[in-house]
């Protein structure tokens, strides 16, 4: 699970946000965990997690699918770390920073990616953490380091990864 609690873990369900704050700052919280075949749809409202906002699983063989139409979508490191398989959607709202190792994800429409906010500190061992798995806290808006997150060597998962981005999206690291 990424190494924390969740605010709000969701498996194999839908779960549609709008309106609401859902917060969970500990350390290494999330606010959201949509895990197994979930699929997320924030309209509007606030999502804050003390790692990232919004974290999929890496599970082997499931594709939680995330829409993001609008709100706020903050982290202390990430608004969203994608680990997995994940078909992710951002076409409103503002999202600080998108980091993924693996899956699909496409920002399109009013979307706005901002810049993460925290960056890797010279005890971070970067070269270590891109080789195994996890979180690399670079800072960017969007962090794409490609990498199989399988469970044990006997499971493997398609490293398969397609960023696109069109339309009016913006993505910046001065927002």
């Amino acid at each position: 699970r990424g190494g924390g609690k969740a605010a709000l873990e969701v498996q194999n369900a839908i779960l549609n946000i709008n309106g609401v704050t859902i917060t969970n700052l500990a350390s290494s919280g999330y606010g959201i965990l949509p895990s197994g075949n979930t699929t997320l749809n924030v309209y509007d409202g606030i999502i804050e997690g003390g790692t990232s906002a919004i974290s999929s699983n890496a599970t082997y063989a499931v594709t939680p699918q995330i829409n993001i139409f609008g709100g706020q979508i903050k982290g202390h490191y990430y608004g969203m770390y994608l680990p997995g398989q994940t078909v992710t959607t951002i076409s409103g709202g503002f999202v600080e920073g998108i980091n993924m190792r693996m899956g699909n994800v496409r920002v399109t429409g009013d979307a706005q990616i901002g810049p993460a906010r925290m960056t890797a500190t010279d005890s971070d061992d970067i070269g270590v953490e891109i080789n195994t798995s996890g979180n690399i806290w670079l800072g960017d808006a969007i962090t794409m380091l490609v990498g199989q997150y399988a469970a044990s060597q006997t499971q493997s998962d398609s490293i398969d990864a397609t960023l696109t981005i069109e339309e009016n999206a913006k993505v910046s690291s001065n927002f």
